[in-house]
């Protein structure tokens, strides 16, 4: 009933074409309890919104000259995304060529930057991302399957390339979903629905995608001395093994602020079955609380960054209460660095401890699951 009230405003709201400032909840939400094994909750009562910067990017930049906290982040992570490349790859018909590997070569033909082109063809290429280069970009190179397709001077590349492959790439019709969820003390308050709100996604995504071949995969994170720092289930295709594992997972431990995000985040890069032929890899990445800070973790993080660009994983943060404001930036800035976008669960549903209000333009709030289908549907179609 709970549910269905909600549902009812919040519709009342969308429809009327009112977006985050309008919506305000108006029963109180029941409560889990502390066992994990709530039946009375359903989907569909966390809210969120989306803010994709890449296709922002004039707001980004207004950003970058002009907020404190953005420049915080990116001093203290070491992750600058300003120099970007934006390109599509597509054969001579227009049609999109995904899992294409795109290249920044230096004047003596070194690699300064590599990515894989998504389900549209779309790739962000980055320059100075993680260190200053000395070298200068000055061509870009197009590869797939070992075969070089494209190789010009980078001022006679558009943002719109077209190759002639010998042979058309048949991408597998595979996609890959992980999700890596933050299980310490402090998500107790949103853990419980969000088990609900992943079992409906993942179900509702196998039936959708019908056509497809569907692997997912989750891992829940604590902390250095808690009873576990990850707990994984890797990618696999048995829908029944990944709901079991989530539906078993509770929260605890932690106690600082910080969590081993980092330790999750390169094991769920480095140790899933990702499939480089795959239409689609997404690494969702739920939290509601940074890293730990120190020069191991900075060095982590960026190598996490950059093996997930090089292999075509996007990651898609999904922030809960308790981030502050250079925590966000860090998940905008791994989503940019990776082709992803960011994912914010908002006040609306009244669900868990009060969220920051994201440094975003104006978005559409949502039901969380029906956000994460939609965003695996445009990536997977």
């Amino acid at each position: 009933m709970v549910k269905r009230l909600l549902s009812l405003i919040l519709l009342g709201f969308f429809l009327s074409g009112c977006y985050y400032d309008g919506i305000t909840p108006e029963a109180e939400l029941s409560n889990p309890n502390d066992n994990g094994d709530d039946t009375s909750l359903e989907p569909g009562v966390i809210t969120a919104g989306e803010w994709n910067d890449s296709d922002n990017w004039d707001f980004w930049l207004s950003l970058y000259n002009q907020n404190e906290e953005l420049g915080l982040a990116i001093s203290r992570w070491e992750i600058d995304a300003l120099h970007r490349y934006p390109l599509t790859i597509t054969d001579v018909s227009g049609n999109a060529i995904p899992n294409a590997e795109v290249s920044l070569i230096d004047e003596n033909g070194a690699t300064m930057w590599r990515s894989m082109t998504d389900n549209s063809g779309k790739v962000d290429l980055w320059d100075d991302l993680l260190e200053y280069q000395a070298s200068t970009v000055t061509q870009i190179r197009v590869r797939q399957q070992g075969e070089l397709l494209f190789l010009q001077p980078l001022d006679q590349v558009s943002d719109s390339i077209q190759v002639n492959p010998s042979s058309i790439e048949t991408s597998e019709r595979k996609v890959q979903i992980m999700f890596t969820i933050d299980a310490t003390g402090s998500m107790g308050d949103e853990l419980e629905y969000l088990k609900v709100e992943l079992e409906d996604v993942i179900n509702r995504v196998h039936q959708n995608l019908s056509g497809l071949q569907i692997e997912t995969g989750a891992m829940v994170y604590r902390d250095e001395g808690d009873d576990y720092v990850t707990r994984p289930e890797w990618l696999n295709s048995d829908v029944g093994v990944v709901l079991d594992f989530l539906k078993g997972q509770s929260a605890n431990g932690g106690g600082d602020y910080e969590e081993a995000v980092h330790t999750a985040l390169q094991e769920s890069i480095d140790l899933n079955p990702w499939d480089s032929t795959a239409i689609a890899r997404l690494l969702f990445l739920v939290l509601d609380a940074p890293p730990h800070e120190n020069r191991a973790v900075v060095e982590s993080i960026q190598n996490s960054v950059e093996k997930a660009a090089q292999r075509g994983i996007k990651i898609i943060p999904v922030t809960a209460s308790g981030i502050d404001k250079q925590t966000e930036f860090l998940m905008r800035l791994m989503a940019l660095s990776t082709n992803g976008t960011y994912v914010f669960i908002t006040n609306h549903s009244g669900v868990g401890e009060e969220k920051i209000e994201p440094t975003v333009g104006q978005y559409e709030v949502e039901f969380l699951n029906e956000l994460l289908i939609r965003l695996i549907t445009e990536y997977s179609e």
